[in-house]
């Protein structure tokens, strides 16, 4: 990896965390201190989901709890290219499947519409939540998006075999 990749990836990685440190200040800035209250709680965590071929693929958790029955955590899936730093979207890796979208749209309502938790048939987001695991990739919804707080982020995962044509390597333009 270069220098130039590795700050790209750490301004990606302290941009977030700022943000996230920023919100946390002003969250607790803003609470009645009339009230005897459980003390507020913030935490950032992450998860190395992929790091070879040219790729790193990152899980970060960002967890609140200001009060009531449960924080609330966000999860973001982060993927980048090694070579030049870019942060990576899902397009960047199955733009072998001009049809990748509507496959992987299909695939995902074919999934959730038996799940147990959720009366939605969920499909392919405008900008998923992503990340890259060996020999494929997850697809991640939110707390709340498509299920209740109890099922946690409804993932799922497709091999790169179900996604690409074969022998197909969504890798090469990274690792070269």
């Amino acid at each position: 990896m270069t220098n130039e990749a590795q700050q790209e990836i750490n301004a990606v990685f302290k941009q977030k965390t700022e943000k996230f440190v920023t919100e946390s200040e002003k969250s607790a800035n803003n609470r009645d201190a009339s009230v005897e209250e459980h003390k507020y709680d913030f935490r950032q965590d992450f998860l190395v989901t992929f790091n070879r071929e040219g790729i790193l693929s990152v899980v970060i958790d960002q967890s609140s709890y200001t009060g009531g029955a449960h924080g609330s955590t966000v999860r973001e899936g982060l993927t980048f290219s090694l070579k030049s730093g870019m942060q990576l979207e899902l397009g960047d890796l199955l733009k072998a499947d001009p049809n990748y979208k509507q496959t992987l749209d299909n695939m995902l309502k074919e999934r959730t519409k038996n799940e147990s938790f959720a009366d939605v048939s969920a499909g392919l987001n405008a900008k998923p939540d992503f990340y890259v695991r060996e020999g494929g990739i997850a697809i991640l919804y939110q707390q709340y998006e498509i299920a209740p707080y109890a099922a946690g982020f409804p993932t799922y995962e497709f091999n790169f075999s179900e996604l690409l044509p074969k022998g197909t390597n969504p890798f090469v333009s990274f690792s070269e």
